[in-house]
C-alpha cells in the first residue's frame, strides 16, 4: 500500500497551522508530531526536577496514515495546531460505465475539528 504524502505548506491568506501550549493540549485535540497531522490519544506531563522545567509527552496517531508519533516537548512549548475540517458527503448516485464507476454526491455542512 502506497503511503500518503501531503503537502503542508502555509501561506499568507490562510494559515494551516496555529500555536498553541503543551500544557493547554488535550487527549482528541490534533497537533503537529514529526511534521505530521495528528489526533491526540494519550498525553501525560511529568514534574520538572532540579534544574529542569516540567515535559509533556503526547502520542498521537497520523489522521491519514494511522501511523502512530510519539513526542516530548517543555510544558510551555508553543506546539503547531492544524486547522482541521470534516467535510460530510451523502452519496446520491452511483453507476458503472464499462470499468469506469461514477459517483455523485452532495456535499453537507462543514464542522471545524
Amino acid at each position: 500500500m502506497a503511503a500518503l504524502e501531503a503537502d503542508f505548506e502555509s501561506t499568507d491568506e490562510a494559515k494551516s497551522t496555529y500555536s498553541k501550549q503543551a500544557f493547554a493540549l488535550k487527549k482528541n485535540d490534533h497537533v503537529m508530531l514529526k511534521d505530521r497531522p495528528c489526533k491526540i490519544v494519550e498525553i501525560s506531563t511529568t514534574e520538572g526536577g532540579k534544574h529542569g522545567g516540567e515535559k509533556v509527552t503526547i502520542v498521537g496517531v497520523d489522521i491519514f496514515t494511522g501511523d502512530e508519533y510519539k513526542d516530548v516537548f517543555p510544558g510551555t512549548h508553543n506546539c503547531d495546531v492544524p486547522n482541521v475540517y470534516r467535510v460530510d458527503y451523502e452519496v446520491t448516485v452511483v453507476s458503472t460505465c464499462g470499468e469506469e464507476g461514477v459517483i455523485g454526491t452532495k456535499s453537507a455542512e462543514t464542522e471545524r475539528k
